[in-house]
């Protein structure tokens, strides 16, 4: 039997069962052995905040748009961080063999079936859990790319959750020559200056914007990336950036844009801000085709400090417990995982 993580309504999980399929030609069958939670796009729909839950895109004009039969709708599976073992070949299978490991976007499910081309095959000598981070590495590679740092300049990041965290080491890696960490919880600021940080914030205890001019000779960063998904870490971005910065939007920003004021630093400083949605790159990056980022990802695994990022792992079957822990506890989780 395949069991199955569902969201039932907002804040509450339950699961399905359904007999496994046979395979078909090409195929292979996963035995999932690790799943991962997105503190974004997935808490969204945990949370009910989802825009795809009362809207969805019109064809005709890709515009978000009311609808009566939206997107999304109860109850939903979710997850897109997964990682399992091989455990069926099907006919005419050569690229993968028994016992490989491998990453997909698949959802919080005990096992499934996947096209075998479809499957991204982790290195025999990494942690099996450490390739969960496939998914959100993309992101954090995306941001830095769409950053386009400079040897030698100062790069602020806003939310250090995951994504920031990954985004702080690409950061330093990429040739910065000061990476600022900004985080409102004590722990994710610990983390990253560990991580690689040069220097850690807190907008509760310090105005960042002021802090980062005074630190920078009055120049302000060169680049901002704000991974958190909120909107004052946002305005407090284009704030922190001198004339002609970058600020750089990773995060999935949820209802309306409060705190958020255009008519201050973002027209008087000339402010530049990019949407990095993973989905794609900008149109000077199109040499940075989707197989290429997520082979560069692959080869970064190694290279990156993931393990500490890993706060609390939970039993599939204690999935309503490990939402909980996310939704309720951020000060306490970074990367939530689930174990089957």
């Amino acid at each position: 039997m395949i069991k199955t993580l569902l969201f039932t309504g907002p804040r509450r999980i339950g699961y399905s069962e359904r007999e496994a399929e046979p395979l078909k030609a090409g195929q292979v069958r996963v035995k999932t052995l690790f799943s991962g939670i997105s503190h974004g796009t997935e808490m969204a729909l945990y949370r009910g905040t989802a825009p795809f839950l009362s809207r969805k895109i019109d064809p005709e004009t890709g515009l978000f748009v009311k609808s009566d039969v939206p997107a999304q709708s109860y109850p939903a599976v979710s997850g897109y961080e997964n990682v399992g073992e091989v455990v069926e070949l099907g006919e005419g299978v050569t690229q993968l063999n028994l016992g490989d490991k491998v990453f997909s976007h698949h959802c919080h499910e005990t096992g499934y079936i996947s096209d075998a081309g479809g499957l991204i095959k982790l290195e025999v000598d990494l942690a099996p859990e450490l390739g969960l981070f496939i998914a959100l590495a993309r992101v954090a590679h995306n941001g830095i790319l769409d950053a386009r740092i400079n040897l030698g300049e100062t790069v602020a990041v806003f939310g250090l959750g995951i994504v920031g965290q990954l985004v702080v080491q690409m950061a330093k890696a990429s040739g910065a020559e000061t990476v600022i960490g900004v985080d409102v919880y004590e722990n994710r600021l610990k983390k990253a200056k560990a991580l690689g940080a040069d220097v850690v914030l807190n907008p509760q205890t310090e105005d960042i914007g002021i802090t980062v001019t005074k630190l920078t000779s009055r120049r302000g960063a060169d680049v901002a990336l704000e991974c958190s998904g909120a909107y004052p870490a946002l305005h407090e971005a284009i704030r922190t950036v001198g004339y002609n910065g970058t600020v750089v939007a990773l995060s999935y920003y949820q209802g309306a844009g409060t705190n958020l004021f255009l008519g201050e630093e973002f027209h008087h400083r000339r402010v530049q801000i990019k949407c990095s949605q993973n989905g794609g790159t900008g149109p000077a990056l199109s040499h940075w085709t989707n197989n290429r980022r997520t082979e560069a990802v692959v080869k970064l695994l190694s290279q990156l400090r993931l393990k500490e990022l890993i706060t609390h792992i939970y039993d599939f079957e204690a999935g309503a417990q490990a939402y909980e822990m996310v939704d309720k506890h951020p000060y306490e989780a970074l990367f939530v995982v689930l174990k089957y």
